[in-house]
This record gives C-alpha cells, sequence and structure tokens, in this order.
C-alpha cells in the first residue's frame, strides 16, 4: 500500500540527508542521519538491498571522515546484503578508499572485483591501470587500460598514461597513435600540452 512504500523511502531520505551533511562539513549531523537511515533500514518494510544503500553512502561519510576500517566494515555489509545489484559501485568505493589509507594491494584486489562486475567502468580500469604503472608493471597495465582507449570512453588523462606506458614499452607507433587521439580529442587539454613538450612524468 501507498504508507508502506512511502516508509520504505525514509531510510533513503535520511541517507540523503546524512549525505547532504557530510558536504556542508557538518560531521555529527551527517552521522545522526547516517545512524537514523541504517535504524530504518533495518526493518520492515525497508528490504536488504534499502540497507545496503544506506550501508554503501555511511562507508563512504567514514571514509572522509579517515575511520577506515569501520568504513571497510560498512562496504562488506552492504556487499552481502541479497538482493543488492550495485555491487560494482561498492567495491570501487571500497578500493577509493582503501587508496586513500594507503592500503594499495587491497585497492587492487577491490578495484578487479569491480572490474569483474563493470568491465566497462572507466574510473576502475584507468585506477587499476595506474595502479600497476606505479608498481613497475606497464605491461599488465597496458592490458588493463587499452579496452578504455579504444573506446569512446577514453579521456585525456587515460590516453596520456596509455602514451607513458606505450613508451616505458618501446611501443612507438602504439605511442604515436594514442598521442594522435589526445591531440586531436582534447587538443586544449594539459595532458597533450605534455605530449606537445615532450613531459614524461616519472612515476
Amino acid at each position: 500500500d501507498v504508507c508502506s512504500s512511502d516508509l520504505a523511502t525514509y531510510p533513503q531520505a535520511f541517507s540523503l540527508i546524512g549525505l547532504i551533511h557530510q558536504r556542508a562539513n557538518a560531521p555529527v549531523l551527517a552521522q545522526q542521519s547516517f545512524e537514523q537511515a541504517l535504524q530504518l533500514a533495518s526493518q520492515p518494510p525497508a528490504t536488504p538491498a534499502d540497507l545496503a544503500e544506506v550501508q554503501h553512502n555511511y562507508g563512504w561519510f567514514l571514509c572522509q571522515q579517515n575511520s577506515f576500517a569501520q568504513a571497510q566494515t560498512q562496504f562488506a555489509r552492504a556487499l552481502s546484503q541479497a538482493g543488492y545489484n550495485q555491487a560494482g559501485k561498492t567495491w570501487m568505493t571500497s578500493a577509493l578508499c582503501q587508496l586513500r589509507a594507503g592500503q594499495r594491494v587491497e585497492a587492487r584486489n577491490s578495484f578487479q572485483n569491480a572490474l569483474m562486475l563493470e568491465p566497462r567502468n572507466a574510473l576502475v580500469r584507468y585506477q587499476l591501470a595506474q595502479l600497476d604503472w606505479q608498481d613497475g608493471n606497464p605491461r599488465r597495465a597496458q592490458t588493463v587500460l587499452s579496452p578504455l582507449n579504444t573506446s569512446a570512453q577514453a579521456s585525456p588523462e587515460s590516453l596520456w598514461l596509455g602514451i607513458q606506458l606505450a613508451r616505458a614499452l618501446a611501443q612507438q607507433p602504439e605511442m604515436l597513435q594514442l598521442a594522435q587521439q589526445l591531440t586531436q580529442r582534447y587538443p586544449q587539454s594539459t595532458q597533450a600540452q605534455a605530449w606537445v613538450e615532450r613531459k614524461f612524468e616519472d612515476k
């Protein structure tokens, strides 16, 4: 009935209010809103998937408060909920939080889980390739990155990383092809300027 469906939206409303307080730099109010959202999402008529959405948002809030262990607890709980269809997003957010915490190995695993669920996710591909490149594995980075740079989702950042990988692997034709793509599609970008000036970054 109408009342039940209205009640089911309450957890999401409190979760949204929590995010608004978070953006307004009011962590105490945000914490209260998320706790209210969790309480409402833990009882009928809310579903496990509703609860997972709240846990995802609460996890990101905790991450931004540098409460990294608590954040990962919330992400893990969200991922364990039945019927939750945003697992790729939660794995990605978990990985970004792990990067923030300096947990590179854990972040790689989370990004890989996200990529399995969402192979077309440009941010995940780029971040995973960036980790491989920083870890001194340009070939693996290139394998991850190539599908992105041959798609419409290629960005100045992904193309520039592709150029640096091709350079590291002494693949001159590949490097020039990516550079042409970069300068034609994003001529005003800082990455295109870096190519023109041959300003290659060290890892």
